[in-house]
């Protein structure tokens, strides 16, 4: 069971446990390796320990006994650098990489195809005849599509352009 001391005694004597492995010569050589290099880490500060007295202890033990003597390591403040903003990154097509009026389909006519076969579609002036509702020219491309591919035409694409 624990022994509790009031509060204004102190107990009376150290009953034991392990030894503190740097003694207080240890602690001196510690503090001169330190003040020699002020960025070492705690395992080189080890190794010189081991190196100067032949105490060979671990990286927790110097923290311990540095903590206990009020030697706590501060990490250097670093500078701010102010940075300009990036702009999102873009992926994809950009509107300059588009062309104008791409036809919908692979299937449609070229031009070169087309200058071939005008003669056939299109009515000559002055031709009488039912007025257009639809390009001669989606029309062909319409054919075109069900020859090529032998599926339906996208009708809603025909009926928008009313």
């Amino acid at each position: 069971m624990a022994r509790k001391h009031p509060p204004d005694s102190l107990p009376l004597a150290n009953r034991g446990g392990r030894p503190p492995a740097l003694k207080p010569e240890h602690l001196s050589a510690s503090l001169d390796v330190v003040a020699e290099r002020a960025q070492a880490s705690l395992q080189e500060i080890a190794a010189e320990l081991y190196h100067r007295c032949g105490v060979r202890i671990c990286d927790a033990t110097v923290r311990r006994a540095f903590r206990a003597q009020g030697i706590v390591r501060l990490k250097p403040t670093r500078p701010v650098y102010a940075t300009a903003p990036k702009a999102a990154k873009r992926y994809g097509y950009t509107a300059a990489h588009q062309r104008e009026d791409v036809p919908p389909y692979s299937t449609n006519l070229t031009d070169t195809e087309r200058e071939l076969i005008a003669d056939l579609f299109e009515r000559a002036p002055g031709q009488r005849g039912a007025p257009v509702h639809y390009s001669r020219r989606e029309l062909v491309n319409a054919c075109s599509y069900v020859l090529r591919t032998g599926c339906v035409y996208d009708v809603p694409t025909l009926a928008s352009r009313l």
